[in-house]
């Protein structure tokens, strides 16, 4: 399969480090995205990042 877009990604510990080129590798890629990460402020940089991309995801936190 070398056509990913369209298909849906969800990607934990998405707002930082490895997380993070993920979401920006897969949203160059046409996919949709659903992010998680515990750290909100964090998160919500990699939401910004996706937007000035032209990109959309859903972002959620996790844990207690």
């Amino acid at each position: 399969m070398d056509d990913f877009s369209g298909k849906t990604a969800v990607i934990t510990g998405a707002a930082s480090g490895i997380g993070l080129e993920l979401t920006k590798q897969f949203g160059d890629g046409g996919m949709n995205l659903v992010l998680a990460d515990v750290e909100r402020p964090a998160r919500v940089r990699a939401e910004a990042v996706l937007r000035d991309a032209g990109r959309e995801g859903l972002a959620r936190g996790v844990g207690g």
